[in-house]
């Protein structure tokens, strides 16, 4: 079985540095109008806070578990087998509403690899962009005195 990791959806709306550690992350009021913010009742709303500052700790793959999520974005100490159903109820509503996703490791991964063929053509574009060699020949007569 591969582990699955959940995704936040537009993590990077939140985050204000991406090449530092980071210990904060911007959220805007504008979140209070959000529609599927909103369709979240108090509980979820935190978890979605939670999770949101997880995810820029984990470069936005937080592990499916329940007890650490709840341990680390919720700060519950002890969990029933109750408390465990209520936050995987809470975690699959931020899915369908969109504000997250859950994906398998290996998947998150794979959307990383790039298409060599893409990168080869956008090189070849970009050298024909520019006359190289016309160039060459006016910035020699230029900086002749």
């Amino acid at each position: 079985m591969e582990d699955k990791v959940i995704v936040i959806n537009n993590l990077s709306k939140y985050q204000h540095y991406k090449d530092r550690h980071i210990i904060w992350i911007k959220l805007y009021v504008d979140i209070l109008q959000d529609y599927k913010f909103c369709q979240l009742d108090d509980k979820e709303r935190w978890l979605f806070i939670g999770l949101m500052l997880l995810g820029v700790k984990c470069d936005n793959k937080i592990p499916l578990n329940v007890p650490y999520i709840a341990k680390s974005a919720l700060y519950v100490a002890r969990l029933s087998q109750h408390s465990i159903n209520n936050i995987l109820q809470r975690i699959h509503k931020l899915e369908k509403l969109e504000l997250i996703s859950i994906k398998l490791l290996s998947s998150c991964y794979q959307e990383a690899i790039l298409d060599k063929n893409v990168d080869k053509k956008e090189k070849k574009s970009a050298i024909n962009f520019f006359p190289y060699r016309e160039m060459k020949d006016v910035i020699k007569n230029k900086l002749k005195w």
